[in-house]
């Protein structure tokens, strides 16, 4: 599948979550619907991934958390809202 086609597939998938369960639900709940959609597609994505941050020349393990991690190099943030927007942040990560 090359990048483009996951793409449609991320975004089709996050419709039809959304199309399904409507506006106003806790993000908690879009993520796990939008997880198992992505499964049931044959898609590996990854929830709550933990990033590490240095500060002060210490290495803490989880500085930041990633909604999504696919293995793709790509993470994108969930945020609800009254209506469907595309409003998901897409950054992609090099190798």
């Amino acid at each position: 599948m090359q990048i483009n086609e996951i793409t449609g597939q991320i975004v089709d998938s996050a419709m039809k979550v959304h199309t399904a369960l409507g506006p106003g639900l806790l993000e908690s709940a879009y993520e796990v619907c939008l997880a198992h959609e992505l499964k049931k597609r044959g898609l590996h994505a990854v929830t709550q991934v933990g990033l590490p941050v240095e500060y002060g020349g210490v290495k803490l393990e989880v500085g930041y958390r990633l909604t999504f991690w696919s293995r793709i190099r790509s993470s994108w943030k969930l945020k609800p809202s009254p209506k469907f927007t595309p409003s998901m942040k897409h950054n992609s990560f090099p190798t």
